[in-house]
């Protein structure tokens, strides 16, 4: 079952006087595949926490996008369980507070910080894709494709893209293999024959 991206906006500590909060949602749904997109004048509050509970429950979401403050701010309160992946885009900090509000500079860099927070998202599709056609991806870590691969980010690391996919069960890449093998035999037998 493909994984559902949730996105959760939050209007409150001025995000929503800085920004148009439609027009971000609008981004979420539309380029990042959101499932599920709310806005809320305070997620960090209980009322907030409960709707993104309700949707990881529900499974409405499986993988969380949380835009409001830094995630350095009540961390633990945006930890729902070990099952559910919680990215936090810093629009307070990072948008809100240090550029002039209603700018259309402002709005743009606050849909750039969301595209940027939905890309792990948008890349773990993609390997859901694969998954799903029958290739083996890892991430060079010799780890398999799981929760901790995905999202090692949240550890403090950096998630680099490099990737290494095959599929080393299906008839036509053990038929690429083995052309390519006789290319550079061929190769090196013609080049052998032309020095000799």
């Amino acid at each position: 079952m493909p994984a559902k991206l949730g996105v959760y906006l939050c209007t409150g500590c001025d995000i929503g006087d800085a920004i148009d909060p439609a027009r971000l949602a609008k981004v979420a749904t539309s380029e990042c595949k959101a499932t599920v997109c709310r806005t809320h004048p305070a997620l960090c509050g209980s009322e907030g926490l409960e709707t993104i509970r309700q949707d990881v429950a529900s499974g409405a979401a499986a993988i969380v996008v949380v835009a409001g403050c830094s995630p350095r701010f009540k961390a633990e309160a945006f930890d729902f369980n070990h099952g559910t992946v919680v990215e936090r885009v810093n629009l307070r900090e990072h948008v809100a507070w240090c550029h002039a509000p209603g700018d259309p500079d402002t709005q743009m860099l606050a849909e750039d910080y969301l595209r940027m927070g939905a890309s792990a998202f948008l890349r773990w599709r993609s390997f859901e894709s694969l998954a799903q056609a029958g290739y083996a991806a890892n991430d060079l870590t010799d780890a398999a494709l799981n929760p901790v691969t995905r999202f090692k980010s949240q550890f403090g690391g950096r998630l680099t893209a490099t990737l290494s996919i095959s599929r080393t069960d299906s008839l036509l890449y053990s038929l690429e293999t083995t052309a390519r093998r006789l290319k550079a035999r061929l190769s090196e037998r013609l080049r052998s024959a032309k020095t000799t």
